[in-house]
This record gives structure tokens, sequence and C-alpha cells, in this order.
């Protein structure tokens, strides 16, 4: 898996998590509360976290750990095409 994040002003380094057993939970670790929680207050209040349908992102204990922290998402439809813009963030 690989993950990384943009902002207008910013982007995150890109990270690469190896062996994909236990993905949420190094999701989870690895990704969010090391970078995404890090990274938020440096946006300001426009922060939303939009990430794809992808299994580690929509399990419940990402959603949980996003409502801990009290990090806006943006909710996707489950068959949207994919626009996420972090495709084309390094052409």
């Amino acid at each position: 898996m690989i993950w990384a994040g943009n902002f207008t002003e910013a982007r995150t380094n890109i990270i690469f998590i190896e062996n994909e057993p236990q993905i949420v939970p190094r999701y989870i670790e690895e990704i969010f509360q090391k970078v995404v929680v890090s990274f938020a207050p440096f946006t300001g209040n426009q922060f939303i976290l939009m990430h794809a349908n992808a299994r580690p992102h929509i399990a419940y204990v990402v959603s949980e750990n996003l409502d801990e922290v009290g990090l806006p998402r943006l909710e996707w439809p489950a068959c949207s095409p994919d626009l996420n813009p972090i495709e084309h963030l390094w052409d």
C-alpha cells in the first residue's frame, strides 16, 4: 500500500506499507496516528480528510479513531469514480 497526503500549500512524504497482512492496524498506527493527526493542525480549520473507499480507510476502527480526534472526513459514495487528486500530485 502506498499513501500520501496533500493540501494546497503542503504535502506529506510518500509512505510505503509493505506486507499486506494486518493492514488496518498498521494504517492506524503508521499513517493515521503518526501523519494525519500531526498534519491536520497545519492546515487550519479547512482540514477535511479525503480518502478513497479502500478497506483500510473505511474500517470501523478507523472511523472510531477519526471521531475520537475530531477530524472531519469527506464521505464518498460507495461506487463513485476515483477522482482523488493524489494520483496526479507527483506528475
